[in-house]
């Protein structure tokens, strides 16, 4: 009478097949599934302090967005009245076509607004950025600048 491990062709200790490549390509596998299924186990980046130079009302900060799941997130600092002015360039790598980016600013409250380059600033605090590639374009990759004024 054959033994399993001639019968099924897997060795019965591990239960593992017997053949090297599968053994490799089911190890890739669970690789894959453990540390790429998702983006919600990595912790967010850091946000980057974006700080202006003495008696500056503009600061810029450089970014690079290389798929739909990217953000840039940035934080600046300002007080209750002032106005933020957001002015954001892309450079698409190959040079064709248009990136389309979205803005989403935090406010110390929590209370979130986007889809605006002009943002009247009610309460002292740090305001967050967040930029992403925008949905209803091509996807892209590139390198996005942001230009904060603070007035």
């Amino acid at each position: 009478m054959p033994r399993p491990s001639e019968k099924w062709g897997v060795d019965t200790c591990m239960m593992l097949p017997k053949n090297r490549a599968t053994n490799t390509f089911l190890a890739l596998v669970a690789l894959v599934a453990i540390f790429g299924s998702s983006r919600a186990n990595v912790a967010a980046a850091p946000a980057t302090r974006i700080v202006f130079k003495r008696g500056a009302t503009e600061g810029v900060v450089h970014g690079e967005l290389r798929s739909m799941k990217d953000e840039l997130r940035f934080v600046v600092r300002a007080k209750a009245g002032q106005r933020m002015v957001l002015k954001i360039d892309v450079h698409v790598e190959g040079g064709e076509g248009a990136g389309s980016v979205h803005d989403e600013v935090t406010y110390p409250d929590r209370h979130k607004e986007g889809l605006s380059e002009d943002y009247y600033l009610p309460v002292d605090g740090d305001y967050r950025i967040s930029l992403t590639e925008g949905r209803m374009g091509e996807e892209w990759q590139g390198a996005v600048t942001l230009h904060v004024q603070i007035k």
